[in-house]
């Protein structure tokens, strides 16, 4: 599928009641068919090689420094888990959140492809930064009795806590967006540039901002694998 080629000979019925392509791009939109999959084995993937190197960056002195989807990262919201990769650094609270994009829509042709990719990663990213807002499914006595957990206040006590949040946004061709790729390597992909990131008006907007400031600024969160010496 990441070459393009056709899965199907012809387009065939969903169980949603649309049709799938010969490419099998509806299976990333279709509501009748879960991204948690794809999601999860992304998650798990980033864990097994940063546990392999992590000793070799300096930043954490043991694979045990890297957690799955732990609690207690928000001192307001104990029970909610906005981190996928928990990154406990000799210098604080660090971790990935993990986002399966969907595919872009198709254009005339290949400049304006490339276009509406980076368009799609960094729109994930930017709602990744600005926090998504989740029922209030938990009844703590600490948590809040509101019925919905707001997005961008978990985001605002994160950033009090001065903890770090790099989305990891993953495309249908198992591309990456900027911020990992930047989390991983170091230097951005030449078609992305991380200050270009289109935060709006919406809710959370001025949290975002300060979240991708204070977690592009750390450095030991910039290029990771370059940080290893395995040699």
């Amino acid at each position: 599928r990441r070459l393009q080629l056709p899965i199907y000979r012809k387009h065939r019925p969903c169980i949603c009641g649309n049709f799938i392509n010969r490419y099998g791009d509806h299976y990333f939109d279709c509501a009748r068919h879960s991204e948690m999959w794809l999601h999860n084995k992304c998650r798990d993937i980033n864990i097994m090689w940063l546990q392999r190197i992590i000793t070799h960056t300096g930043i954490a002195p043991s694979p045990t420094a890297i957690l799955k989807e732990p609690t207690h990262v928000s001192r307001k919201f104990p029970g909610i888990r906005p981190l996928d990769i928990d990154i406990n650094t000799t210098t604080g609270l660090k971790g990935l959140d993990v986002t399966i994009t969907g595919t872009a829509p198709g254009t005339s042709d290949s400049a304006h492809q490339e276009q509406a990719c980076k368009r799609i990663h960094t729109r994930k990213e930017v709602l990744k930064w600005r926090g998504s807002s989740r029922p209030n499914n938990i009844t703590t006595e600490r948590e809040s009795n509101e019925a919905t957990i707001k997005g961008h206040v978990v985001i605002e006590d994160l950033l009090d806590n001065d903890v770090k949040l790099i989305p990891a946004s993953i495309d249908p061709f198992m591309r990456e967006g900027p911020a990992l790729h930047w989390f991983r390597y170091g230097n951005t992909n030449k078609e992305f540039d991380l200050t270009h990131h289109d935060f709006g008006k919406a809710q959370g907007t001025k949290a975002g901002i300060a979240m991708r400031k204070q977690s592009l600024e750390d450095g030991d969160m910039c290029g990771v694998i370059c940080k290893a010496d395995i040699s």
